[in-house]
């Protein structure tokens, strides 16, 4: 069994699915790849310009269906990345025995912002996307 690298955003349905994707492609044999959020939507699949952005930059998208950040995935987890530091707070707060595995998907790359894209116009939306993508690319694990 691969030692298992869990994303997490705010709702599992525009950052850490594009994540799950980019860095299951990257890390393929070396790592399982699943992610989560704090507080997912109770739709399925990812935000369709997620899903439009991984298209255009020749990933193979995820069937995708939201899901909740529990105490099963940080037990399970070797590394746990969130997406912001609100959701590191978060997941420092609710799980303050496993902190030394919680990090930035960025911290590695501290300089780069990865806010919540959600109402964001089109634009602002796809440079969080390219954002994401440099940062899981730049990843050392």
């Amino acid at each position: 069994m691969l030692p298992k690298i869990c994303i997490v955003c705010f709702a599992n349905y525009c950052r850490s699915p594009v994540a799950e994707t980019i860095l299951t492609k990257l890390f393929e044999g070396k790592y399982e790849v699943v992610s989560a959020g704090i507080r997912p939507l109770k739709s399925s699949d990812m935000d369709e310009r997620s899903r439009k952005f991984l298209i255009k930059k020749n990933y193979k998208p995820i069937t995708h269906i939201p899901r909740k950040f529990s105490r099963e995935l940080a037990e399970g987890s070797k590394i746990i990345l969130a997406l912001d530091a609100y959701v590191l707070m978060e997941l420092n707060r609710k799980h303050r025995n496993k902190m030394q595995k919680i990090k930035l998907l960025s911290f590695q790359t501290n300089k780069i912002k990865l806010p919540d894209p959600y109402k964001l116009d089109e634009e602002s939306y796809n440079q969080v996307m390219e954002d994401i993508e440099l940062v899981c690319k730049s990843l050392k694990i």
